[in-house]
């Protein structure tokens, strides 16, 4: 876990700017995370506003077969849990085949529902969301805006560009993708942008998508000893 101190706070607001700077993390627990079971560990029994909540609308019956689908995971898990999403193809579809009723809406440009703003939510929940956009300082900025005032926290996942694989490509001098993908985030980085939005960073965790094998004994090890080397970053803010 990084632990966001003093000293550099003025630096993630972009108050002031040092051309060299370290940005240190500690991992406090020494083990290898779940990113599906630390969400629902922070979101349960919470009042949750899922946005992105259709994930890529090609696997959705893949992970919701194989119980990985973060949407139903965290429902399962909280008082209350909203999903919004834009893509209203996605959002019919789940809804009619499997039963899950979210909000088809443009997040920043769309009014948000009496339902929403009439609520008072712990947590808005932005899962591998900002890797796909344009301007992703100004979409937090504007998450903050709309959300401020009737929620208290904001959780942000991202992939690392520090994550092991990635390292292990630069050898077959290659990179693996997604198409859509605009950003690599580092915890600074994704800690830099949302200081600049406006957020006040609590903590920065690190994080595997998917449990390792047993008999990877290697990764397991670099994974726990190096946790900047996990595949995901998770940020949480207070609005």
């Amino acid at each position: 876990m990084v632990m966001i101190v003093k000293n550099v706070r003025l630096l993630l607001s972009g108050e002031t700017e040092i051309s060299q700077a370290e940005f240190c993390w500690k991992d406090n627990c020494g083990k290898i995370q779940n990113r599906l079971k630390f969400l629902e560990e922070q979101v349960t029994r919470k009042k949750v506003i899922h946005i992105g909540y259709c994930d890529h609308p090609d696997i959705v019956d893949f992970k919701i077969k194989n119980d990985i689908w973060l949407h139903k995971r965290i429902s399962e898990k909280a008082e209350q849990c909203l999903g919004i999403d834009l893509n209203r193809t996605a959002v019919e579809y789940i809804r009619a085949k499997y039963g899950y009723h979210g909000y088809c809406l443009d997040i920043i440009r769309d009014e948000l529902p009496g339902t929403i703003k009439s609520e008072k939510w712990d947590y808005v929940l932005l899962p591998e969301v900002l890797e796909h956009l344009n301007e992703p300082v100004t979409f937090l900025t504007q998450i903050r805006e709309k959300f401020g005032d009737i929620a208290s926290h904001l959780i942000i996942t991202v992939p690392n560009a520090l994550r092991l694989a990635n390292i292990e490509n630069i050898f077959y001098n290659k990179e693996y993708i997604n198409s859509d993908h605009r950003w690599w985030f580092t915890p600074y980085t994704l800690s830099k942008i949302s200081g600049v939005a406006g957020l006040n960073i609590e903590a920065v965790f690190f994080v595997e998508s998917y449990n390792i094998p047993r008999y990877a004994l290697i990764r397991q090890f670099l994974l726990r000893v190096f946790p900047g080397l996990r595949d995901t970053i998770i940020l949480i803010a207070k609005f």
